[in-house]
């Protein structure tokens, strides 16, 4: 039962990264996806990790980084209507970004939208965990490096990261789990609605 119920998760989540990540191979998603996972959730560092030492094997070429990226964050038009809900149906993708950087509409180029970007998914980012337990949220952040904590390596580091908390080795396993679980659920959550 635990075989089949492992090759039906794994064969599940491969789907989902099929259906999700056109124009990449299920194989380049994985990858991109613990580069994401090292990023802490930041797509334009990922890609840096990505092509670095530190995937070892699984290291990608850069062209490939670059296209995991771009599959990963999609492709969006800035003349697409943004979220219909929040400021109507005459605003759009442009519109927002030019408020937000504080410039002409018709001066927003693409340097504007990755930096946009990139504060979205940083804030993004934070607020799910800021719905997190506090020990969820600190063997999270422990486990990625996200200030201000220090960065614990998970399995390895348990014990000291449990004496940082005064709870067992067991319970930060527990809160790693649940926590990353919970902190996926809120992070695609929100980017849905954006």
């Amino acid at each position: 039962m635990a075989h089949l119920d492992r090759s039906l998760i794994r064969a599940m989540a491969d789907a989902r990264r099929e259906a999700t990540r056109p124009g990449v191979s299920v194989y380049t998603a994985k990858r991109w996806e613990r580069a994401l996972c090292l990023a802490a959730g930041d797509p334009y560092e990922a890609e840096k990790i990505a092509v670095s030492e530190t995937m070892g094997d699984e290291r990608l070429s850069p062209d490939l980084a670059s296209a995991a990226r771009l599959s990963w964050l999609g492709v969006d038009s800035l003349d697409r209507t943004f979220n219909v809900r929040l400021t109507g149906p005459d605003v759009t993708l442009g519109d927002v970004i030019a408020g937000e950087c504080e410039m002409p509409a018709d001066l927003v180029d693409a340097v504007d939208v990755a930096a946009h970007r990139r504060r979205v998914v940083r804030e993004q980012v934070h607020r799910a965990l800021a719905l997190l337990s506090e020990r969820q949220r600190h063997v999270v952040k422990a486990a990625h490096g996200i200030a201000p904590v220090p960065q614990y390596r998970p399995g390895l580091d348990d014990a000291e990261l449990a004496h940082e908390l005064d709870v067992t080795p067991y319970q930060v396993q527990q809160a790693r789990t649940k926590g990353q679980k919970r902190f996926s659920e809120l992070y695609r959550a929100g980017a849905q609605a954006w």
